[in-house]
């Protein structure tokens, strides 16, 4: 008696450490209202991970799939039997895009499955160690440096790199708010103790770089986030020399220092460099002439640097971000505009870094400029210098 075959997958995420579930739609008439992972038929002169991949594309619009191996192989059916081929696979996209065969997905943690699945595919997985998958090491094996972790864009770009899973090390000046923020908020409480924050002056470069050789000894680093900025504005003739230096060191120096003694251990983990740029690199930059030069120093070298470690699996991005709500321009005789179709919010280039980290491997976002809808800003009195 010969069986047919059919390939199925267990899609897991290692962000959300959940796998996929898809629902049949209710007049189907095998198996209508019943849950499932994803498959079908294996369609004339595919491969078997060819056809897992179409599957997957062609019922959840998932691309970034990966086949990791067999997970185990299954007869079923009574007197007309086929035989089940399946994959276990891993995917970084969360969006599901059903086609008409199911009418609904889930992100399934071991308690969903087992009460979601039917008992047969139940039974498979319990004897092939399925249920392992949910029990592996914590996702928060990937570490991550970012500068300038303590407020505004940086202290929303830890948080969205605690949700993806990464142990952060997060470089800046006050800390306080920051951890009491995360203490009181349900999501990230539990993530607490995969965040170290590092009180550090930035232009003490030596020590800077000490603290890192320390951190990547035990940890290997597998993303930098450049987000450290300093910023004085006004007519150039009135900086003062210490401003100007401050500038270069922390918007230009500290960047290619960090990037220097990182990039080997990149390359080992084939990992990822964002820099937080600013519009200012892009234009002309009246009364911000210092820091849209450091700015523009900074963009250049991020792409020069991608063209020179792109062969070895680093990815480099480039943020440039229009005016945000945040203690930046504290300096300065202008603000943000409030209303929120005129400025960005520290989460807008939260969430393009998580769209830089969870794009497809093989697809790099080299370079993201971010503006509001509308170009205002707020003027006010100089603030006093400190």
């Amino acid at each position: 008696m010969k069986a047919d075959i059919i390939v199925k997958s267990i899609i897991f995420n290692r962000n959300l450490n959940r796998i996929l579930l898809l629902q049949r739609s209710g007049n189907d008439p095998t198996g209508a209202n019943t849950w499932e992972g994803v498959g079908g038929n294996i369609e004339c002169g595919e491969c078997l991970e060819e056809a897992i991949k179409r599957e997957i594309r062609e019922e959840t619009g998932i691309t970034d799939v990966k086949t990791k191996r067999i997970a185990y192989v299954t007869l079923a059916g009574g007197q007309k039997p086929y035989c089940i081929i399946a994959y276990l696979c891993e995917s970084k996209t969360e969006a599901v895009v059903l086609s008409d065969e199911h009418q609904a997905f889930l992100w399934a943690n071991e308690d969903d499955c087992k009460n979601m699945l039917p008992r047969a595919i139940l039974d498979d997985f319990e004897k092939n160690k399925i249920w392992e998958l949910f029990h592996a090491p914590s996702p928060h094996h990937k570490t991550a440096i970012i500068t300038g972790a303590s407020s505004g864009i940086g202290a929303a770009i830890t948080k969205e790199l605690l949700l993806l899973g990464y142990k952060v090390f997060g470089f800046g000046r006050n800390f306080t708010p920051l951890l009491a923020g995360l203490a009181a908020d349900d999501a990230f409480a539990p993530l607490l103790s995969y965040f170290t924050p590092v009180s550090l002056d930035l232009t003490k470069t030596g020590i800077l770089a000490e603290k890192i050789r320390e951190i990547k000894k035990s940890n290997p680093v597998s993303l930098l986030v450049n987000n450290a900025g300093a910023g004085y504005f006004g007519l150039h003739e009135e900086l003062k020399p210490a401003m100007i230096h401050e500038m270069v060191t922390v918007n230009l120096e500290v960047p290619m220092l960090l990037c220097q003694l990182l990039l080997r251990d990149l390359k080992e983990t084939n990992g990822h460099i964002i820099q937080i740029s600013s519009v200012t690199a892009k234009k002309s930059s009246p009364h911000g002439c210092a820091y849209g030069a450091t700015k523009a120093g900074l963009t250049a070298f991020s792409g020069s640097l991608f063209d020179e470690a792109r062969k070895y699996g680093i990815h480099v991005s480039c943020i440039h971000p229009d005016m945000t709500k945040s203690n930046f321009y504290r300096s300065a005789d202008f603000t943000v505009d409030e209303e929120p179709d005129c400025r960005l919010a520290p989460e807008d280039v939260a969430a393009a870094v998580r769209a830089i980290l969870t794009a497809r491997e093989g697809m790099v976002v080299s370079d993201i400029t971010l503006t509001p809808q509308k170009h205002r800003i707020a003027k006010r009195a100089r603030a006093k210098e400190e």
